[in-house]
């Protein structure tokens, strides 16, 4: 029924009927009328409450036990120095270093001068030669004293030859006597021609003695006999006997050719020692390094084992952290450790190598060390640096994915949570966040429902409906 007919039956009402009957259809007509404005309100309140409504997708928060790295900062610091001393003395006449100065293994770092060791070794360098010069000599003397007893071996040979002829020429006479004898007495051969004979046997035999007392003397020394009596099994082989004869023979020369070579070995070391010390007037560093302390300027004398310069070594450092009393029980020997070093914008892979097994009793906090090699000595001592240290014990987490969070700010942010179909906003505290997925220390519980992906339309206490 349309408004204005309303308001004309109701004119006609007051004009057919009484004042009391038209006031009463006044009120009723105003009560419906109300009624219908307020209906029409609501359903326009609820028709745009549902155009409102946004869909969401959602995911539970879930629990996580993780093992949490450490953090903490420190600095670079050398491994090990070396101090560098003389091994010899000298004055210095030249400083090829400063301080602050990388140097590598090998390097001349300073050069002495010693004129006593230069003397000394020009002596050495002659009493090597002299000592050369006598073992050759006794090397010749041996050489011809065994060529000697060869040659009397030989000699011994042949007049063993000898006395085999004499003894044969001796006995073919005797036999020409037995039968002269036997003409003789037939009266066939003259008592002159016998005695002519025996004086050729008298002869030959003297001979043969001569020759005996000859082989007596050659053979002193080179007989079986002598062999045994200095301990000596004689060899039947005779090339083994022969060499066992010319050993004995030589035992003499062999001797003064062996201290002729001691004498020479002693020669050459101490001709050694000597260059070895005016080496050692050249001071070169041992490892790569940095130069820390130089003690000596050009001019000066340095005396024997006395320090002259200091090396940092820098080839392998020690990232020097301070770890809180908490979190020191959580750590040990070996954990692996990311090094980042800032102003070089670069990552190190180490290990834990130390662990300080008292607090300091100023800071309370506990000295960590974890060593990197350091070859092409980039990382300099003292650099500031920030390790990431593997943690033994798990802590507790709840996790949601990383694309649920907003109005991300260090270690706070915010994230949607469904709650009788309305998008509650809520405040987080992250821990960190690792392959999408954010650890949340505070701000939640795990199995709330969180909105992932949250719509820009979102507003805290807006109407949803998760698909």
């Amino acid at each position: 029924m349309k408004v204005d007919t309303i308001f004309k039956k109701i004119a006609t009402g007051f004009k057919n009927k009484s004042r009391k009957k038209n006031l009463f259809l006044f009120f009723t007509i105003f009560s419906i009328i109300t009624f219908v404005f307020v209906l029409i309100i609501f359903k326009k309140t609820e028709s745009k409450n549902i155009q409102e409504e946004i869909f969401v997708t959602t995911c539970k928060a879930e629990f996580e036990n993780l093992n949490l790295p450490i953090e903490s900062f420190g600095s670079v610091l050398y491994k090990t120095k070396n101090e560098i001393t003389s091994l010899a003395a000298g004055q210095v006449i030249l400083k090829n270093i400063q301080e602050g100065d990388f140097v590598k293994k090998g390097q001349l770092l300073y050069k002495l001068k010693n004129p006593e060791l230069e003397i000394q070794y020009s002596q050495s360098l002659n009493d090597l030669n002299s000592a050369n010069a006598n073992y050759d000599l006794y090397k010749a003397k041996l050489s011809e004293r065994e060529q000697a007893v060869k040659a009397q071996l030989l000699q011994i040979d042949n007049k063993e030859i000898e006395k085999k002829e004499l003894q044969k020429k001796i006995k073919i006479a005797n036999e020409k006597l037995s039968t002269r004898r036997e003409l003789n007495k037939l009266g066939g051969i003259t008592d002159e021609s016998i005695k002519d004979m025996e004086e050729e046997i008298a002869s030959l035999e003297s001979s043969l003695l001569i020759l005996q007392k000859e082989l007596e003397i050659l053979t002193l020394g080179c007989c079986e006999k002598d062999l045994i009596e200095n301990g000596i099994s004689p060899s039947q082989n005779k090339k083994t006997f022969v060499n066992q004869i010319i050993q004995l023979n030589t035992k003499t020369s062999r001797a003064d050719l062996k201290v002729a070579q001691a004498q020479l070995e002693n020669a050459k070391k101490n001709l050694q020692l000597i260059e070895k010390l005016l080496e050692d007037l050249n001071i070169k560093s041992p490892i790569d390094g940095i130069v820390g302390i130089t003690n000596f300027e050009e001019g000066e004398f340095v005396n024997q084992h006395e320090k002259v310069v200091m090396i940092m070594d820098t080839s392998n450092c020690f990232a020097v952290v301070n770890i809180p009393e908490n979190k020191i029980f959580n750590i040990a020997i070996g954990n692996s450790t990311t090094i980042e070093v800032p102003s070089l914008n670069t990552t190190l892979k180490s290990h834990i190598t130390e662990i300080s097994p008292y607090a300091d009793t100023t800071t309370g906090l506990f000295q960590v060390k974890a060593s990197f090699a350091n070859e092409e000595n980039i990382v300099k001592p003292g650099m500031f640096l920030k390790c990431t240290i593997e943690n033994n014990q798990k802590e507790k987490f709840v996790t949601i994915p990383e694309s649920a969070l907003i109005n991300t700010a260090d270690k706070m942010s915010e994230c949607f949570i469904v709650q009788n179909n309305l998008a509650i906003l809520q405040k987080l505290k992250i821990a960190f966040v690792k392959n999408g997925i954010a650890f949340v220390e505070e701000g939640i519980k795990t199995g709330q429902q969180i909105i992932d992906n949250p719509s820009y339309k979102l507003k805290d206490g807006t109407r949803v409906k998760i698909l």
